[in-house]
């Protein structure tokens, strides 16, 4: 099988480095890196059961949308959404709701989020995306896998599949049974219309105006101008504000580029503000082992 990697906080190899697991924690939530170790170990497991004629595509921003798609399972019986997801409980899932077990009221609630409404939003939107394309899928399989073994789903006519971790291999052997509608020039064009289709930014014409005003000579200055030499104030305006200006832009988009929400800039504070503490106490327990040395 082969695996496409789109997030940018792995690598080549799936691998999430410290660094970049605290950055996509602090962007999407402390769920967020067990999400994607699920993604991990589902991936590992249906390589071991499906060939070389099938494709998965990992954390694929839909064009044109803000959605991300956890896993696009591409195969030449069709393309299947899925979600894993390391949740622990009790569920049950009855037609479009999706309860969870509370043991100390013993009976079922409703569960926030809702993995169904989610699933079956994020393949809608996909086979939308898909039809606009002009790619005639008859249907997007919406998917949830279960990776941790204690969980159980109760089901009673689910909107979506449910695989539960015992049966990842089971849904692999399925998903082969079925008669192959696409080929793989098929497969390829629908990864090249997920991976590389892009809003085309007006980028020519701004270049052209640049050029012309690098080439345009500047306007001659007045004699007195040129008796009189440059004065501090127009010394300050050419020297000054072009470097102050660019500092707060790089400022403003490195800020915005973080894209953090309030909660998020909490917690990036506190922790910076331990590292602060951690510091000093380092620096005083240095200082005081070279007093009384």
């Amino acid at each position: 099988m082969r695996v496409i990697e789109r997030s940018e906080f792995c690598d080549e190899e799936g691998t999430i480095s410290l660094e970049d697991r605290l950055e996509g924690t602090l962007r999407f939530g402390f769920r967020w890196y067990g999400e994607m170790q699920a993604q991990s170990e589902v991936t590992e497991r249906l390589q071991n059961a499906l060939g070389v004629e099938h494709t998965l595509i990992r954390n694929a921003v839909i064009p044109g949308t803000t959605l991300t798609v956890p896993m696009t399972l591409l195969s030449p019986q069709g393309v299947r959404m899925i979600i894993p997801t390391p949740a622990r409980g009790i569920f049950r899932a009855k037609g479009d709701e999706w309860l969870r077990f509370d043991s100390r009221r013993r009976r079922f609630k409703r569960s926030n989020p809702n993995l169904q409404s989610q699933a079956q939003m994020l393949s809608e939107s996909l086979h939308k995306y898909f039809q606009e394309r002009g790619f005639p899928l008859p249907e997007i399989e919406p998917v949830l896998i279960f990776t941790n073994p204690r969980t159980h789903v109760d089901t009673a006519r689910p909107r979506v599949r449910i695989v539960l971790t015992d049966a990842i291999d089971h849904f692999a052997s399925n998903v082969q049974q079925f008669q192959p509608i696409m080929d793989q020039e098929d497969i390829l064009s629908l990864v090249g219309a997920l991976e590389h289709e892009r809003v085309e930014e007006p980028v020519f014409e701004e270049a052209v105006q640049v050029e012309e005003l690098v080439v345009e000579e500047p306007p001659q200055p007045a004699e007195a101008d040129l008796l009189r030499g440059p004065t501090a104030d127009t010394d300050v305006f050419i020297m000054d504000a072009p470097d102050q200006s660019r500092r707060s832009s790089a400022i403003m988009q490195f800020v915005a580029r973080m894209n953090l929400n309030r909660k998020q800039w909490i917690l990036l504070i506190v922790l910076a503000f331990f590292e602060l503490v951690i510091l000093i106490v380092l620096v005083m327990l240095v200082l005081a082992n070279t007093i009384y040395a």
